[in-house]
């Protein structure tokens, strides 16, 4: 208890010795003349201990009437191990335009948010720019300048030329027309080529021959192989029949095909057998034999090949070897 009472007696005695400490504000100029609109710099610093408070002037911007603040720079600290103190520093760069010598009064320091410090006095001469009036020789003015012509001093100036050959442009298209229209032979005109119209069949057995080239139930993506197996058989019914199969199940898709006389009874029992296969794979847990979805895929092709639409120039239709 005694050894604690000891240590914080010889810790206040320091910390109030270090408070009484004085601490040192002063103004420095690195430039106590200028000429008139340059530029000086006022250097602020402040000494103190680490348990003391300091807080420089508040500047506004101008120091005193005929001496402006052009930059107000930040506070830079500096520690000193030599007496262990705190060498704190703000440049201040000032200007004037108006000649004469000024007296800065002090800058005001707040010490430990109680004592007011002052700093010494400055004194800044501005000086005018000297003009030598010795000199009496007079100088030659400069030579006439050669400046470009204006667009509209340009029209001005030539303006007979221009119409003149305006007219003669003019001439020259009118020649070249009346040539064209009355003494050259009119151009062929080019025949234009019928678009290429490729037919259902042709799409849905490219369409075919891809997915039997991507193997997929082979590979075990049945319902894949499935699902893209009718969505191509549904689509070459859309295109041939113009039915409608978008948003129709399989048994609304067949007795629509039922109902079209261009379909004949014995394609429309491939397609029971096909949408079977199909729904068995989708929708059932169990799944098509090998031999089925090989036998889902011929039925297909043979049923596009056989409801073709047949026409009167030959042509060369592919086949597969299912």
């Amino acid at each position: 208890m005694v050894k604690k009472i000891i240590f914080l007696g010889i810790f206040y005695f320091a910390f109030f010795s270090a408070i009484a400490q004085k601490i040192e504000v002063k103004a420095l100029l690195d430039s106590s003349q200028i000429v008139i609109g340059k530029q000086a710099k006022i250097k602020l610093q402040a000494s103190v201990y680490a348990v003391q408070a300091i807080k420089f002037p508040l500047l506004q911007d101008s120091i005193i009437k005929g001496v402006e603040i052009v930059e107000i720079g930040e506070i830079d600290t500096v520690f000193s191990k030599a007496n262990s103190t705190y060498l704190l520093s703000q440049e201040i760069t000032i200007t004037s335009f108006d000649s004469g010598s000024y007296s800065l009064p002090p800058f005001v320091f707040l010490a430990n948010n109680r004592d007011s410090l002052r700093t010494n006095e400055l004194l800044l001469t501005v000086k005018t720019i000297a003009i030598d009036t010795t000199e009496k020789s007079v100088k030659d003015i400069h030579s006439v300048y050669d400046t470009p012509l204006t667009f509209k001093e340009f029209i001005h100036e030539y303006k007979y030329w221009l119409l003149a050959g305006i007219l003669l442009l003019a001439a020259i298209i009118l020649l070249v027309l009346y040539y064209k229209r009355w003494r050259k032979k009119p151009l062929e005109q080019e025949v234009e080529k019928p678009k290429k119209i490729t037919l259902p069949h042709f799409i849905a057995i490219e369409k075919l021959e891809k997915l039997k080239a991507e193997k997929l139930w082979q590979s075990g993506k049945v319902k894949q192989y499935y699902t893209e197996l009718t969505d191509i058989l549904r689509e070459y019914i859309e295109n041939r029949y113009k039915i409608s199969t978008a948003e129709q199940t399989s048994t609304e898709t067949i007795e629509a095909c039922e109902k079209n006389i261009g379909i004949q009874s014995d394609r429309v029992s491939e397609l029971k057998l096909i949408f079977s296969f199909a729904d068995l794979a989708k929708f059932a847990k169990s799944e098509p034999l090998a031999d089925e979805n090989d036998l889902a895929f011929s039925k297909t092709l043979n049923f596009v090949q056989q409801t073709k639409e047949v026409q009167m120039v030959s042509e060369n239709v592919k086949t597969i070897n299912a």
